[in-house]
């Protein structure tokens, strides 16, 4: 995800980062998904399904004014359907998460090429 201050502007992958280098592309700002889907902190666990199946990145949980509160992963939802009732155990993500794409890091230049 790539955010500016808190506040959720898009997504990026590895594969669109790959395939923007082949094509000459270095300005990340090109290559973000700026259309991702994301859910409201009171979205019904029933809703989250549809906008699941669209991406293969988790689901931005987002407040009324686009700050990124957190995730929703696809095997959460997958595991809600189960009749496992023991409880999963999903990985805290923080802003500083070593394993976030770099792009998270460096927004400001992202939005200062947008003006």
């Amino acid at each position: 995800f790539v955010t500016h201050g808190s506040k959720l502007v898009g997504a990026v992958t590895d594969v669109m980062l790959g395939r923007a280098r082949r094509h000459g592309k270095t300005d990340i700002a090109q290559v973000i998904d700026r259309e991702i889907p994301r859910v409201q902190p009171d979205s019904l666990l029933s809703d989250l399904f549809d906008p699941a199946v669209d991406t293969s990145m988790p689901l931005p949980v987002v407040d009324e004014s686009g700050r990124i509160l957190g995730v929703v992963p696809r095997v959460a939802l997958l595991s809600s359907m189960s009749t496992n009732t023991s409880p999963i155990d999903l990985p805290q993500i923080s802003e500083h998460d070593p394993q976030l794409p770099s792009a998270v890091a460096d927004t400001e230049a992202v939005e200062e090429d947008n003006r």
